[in-house]
């Protein structure tokens, strides 16, 4: 017997893993060879009742792609073929920009961002160059009140999008200068009183 067991059917192939897409399942005939084919090709051996391996799905159209698991004894009797579909998505989510406040000065540390791109279904926003961290995955939506990371300097803020199928966008970012330190004022001069002398030109 053999069967493909995981992932589940409908799993997401995507541009990050469509190269090492992994998969497992199980095998009955220990050392004899599980042969996988359909949209992507592999051979591996059935190794105490399991195998496991990587298979490569870059070279099929993004849509439905198939696997077939097929297993035979010594003697050349074969199992019953095992299939399995996953869904293949390498569109990127495009056109991702990000704009705070709607300008290039602010007094306000917790500004509005604007956001978009296209296709995406959640986001990522940080003051973390690189988004890397500092940051936690959310729906996705085209405005968004954040806390800077700076006050009373330049403040960056970055942005990175995926779409439902794990497909992530680069790191986009928009800087803005923070201010809100009041202008001061101040009389220095004249230091002599206001009289009949000078009262024309003070």
């Amino acid at each position: 017997t053999v069967a493909i067991t995981s992932p589940a059917a409908g799993s997401f192939v995507t541009s990050a893993n469509q190269t090492v897409f992994a998969v497992s399942g199980t095998c009955s005939k220990n050392t004899r060879d599980v042969v996988l084919s359909g949209d992507a090709t592999k051979t591996v051996a059935c190794y105490s009742g399991t195998w496991s391996t990587t298979v490569d799905f870059s070279g099929a159209a993004d849509g439905t792609v198939t696997l077939h698991a097929d297993h035979a004894d010594a003697a050349g009797n074969v199992a019953t073929r095992s299939t399995r579909t996953f869904t293949k998505d390498t569109v990127v989510p495009s056109t991702a920009t990000i704009t705070i406040a709607g300008g290039s000065h602010t007094n306000d540390s917790t500004p509005d961002l604007s956001l978009s791109s296209t296709g995406a279904a959640e986001m990522y926003v940080t003051n973390v160059a690189g988004c890397g961290s500092g940051g936690a995955w959310e729906s996705y939506a085209t405005s968004k009140a954040w806390t800077l990371g700076q006050t009373n300097g330049t403040a960056t803020v970055y942005v990175k999008f995926r779409d439902s199928a794990g497909n992530e966008t680069g790191c986009s970012n928009a800087a803005i200068i923070h201010d809100d330190v009041a202008p001061t004022l101040a009389f220095t001069t004249p230091g002599s009183p206001l009289n009949a002398g000078n009262a024309a030109a003070f």
